[in-house]
């Protein structure tokens, strides 16, 4: 019976010296990684390098390849001359579907494949945002108009609760945020302790997602200030809002 070549091996002849005639070096970016065909040969090496961690990964044939995930990297070890699968990676933002060949022709070969966000490699400075609520950037990770999502608020007063609903709408490109980061500050700068129902959410391009939050109203007062952080790839920023808070004889429906 052959012996497969695992990924320890296929690591240790790395380290050698010889070079195959298919290596490839590849950059995309998370639109154009969404579907791609990446080709192996026996004894090729795949590493795939994405912007954030690598949760599972999934084939539907076996015998084709030897896979292993590494935080944000996928190592993959060719173990066929011949086939094909599909390939998905499941990361926190979101899922790649690839299609997997594999060719004789590429036996030996080192393939890298980068996922990363166009700004990491022409990085551009901060555009002011005419925009309420207000957006904060991380210096160095500019997002244009169509990436830019949209928040809208709206508060009101049950009693001693404040009712605060929300509405996400996504860009050009899908945010991650998570509702136990949702944060208020009363009216007179202290922290509100808030209520959410939610953990982590993915906004996928072009689509809405609406949710609930509570929290005291007597201690936010009646104009406090929401700050939320969310994710576009490895990059971070924060919405900031003020509230108006109304009761809830008049609140809009």
């Amino acid at each position: 019976m052959t012996t497969r070549l695992t990924l320890l091996a296929l690591l240790a002849l790395v380290s050698t010296p010889a070079v195959a005639l298919k290596d490839v070096n590849v950059i995309l970016t998370p639109q154009q990684a969404q579907h791609y065909t990446l080709t192996l040969g026996p004894g090729a090496l795949g590493t795939l390098v994405f912007p954030e961690a690598v949760k599972d990964v999934l084939v539907t044939r076996d015998g084709l390849v030897d896979r292993r995930k590494d935080g944000n990297r996928v190592l993959l070890a060719g173990l066929a001359g011949y086939g094909s699968t599909p390939l998905q990676i499941v990361t926190d933002s979101g899922t790649y579907t690839w299609r997997l060949t594999l060719s004789g022709d590429h036996a030996g070969s080192i393939v890298n494949v980068t996922v990363k966000d166009p700004e990491e490699t022409s990085p551009a400075p901060p555009t002011p945002q005419a925009s309420a609520p207000t957006t904060s950037l991380r210096p160095g990770a500019a997002l244009g108009a169509e990436e830019t999502p949209r928040f809208t608020f709206t508060a009101t007063r049950d009693g001693n609760i404040l009712v605060v609903n929300y509405r996400v709408q996504a860009g050009s490109r899908a945010i991650t945020l998570n509702e136990r980061q949702f944060a208020i500050n009363g009216q007179n700068g202290g922290s509100v302790l808030v209520k959410t129902n939610l953990g982590t959410l993915v906004v996928a391009p072009g689509t809405t997602r609406y949710g609930t939050v509570t929290a005291s109203a007597a201690d936010a007062g009646v104009n406090p200030t929401v700050l939320w952080p969310y994710r576009v790839g490895i990059n971070e920023y924060t919405t900031r809002a003020t509230l108006n808070v109304t009761p809830s004889g008049n609140a809009q429906r």
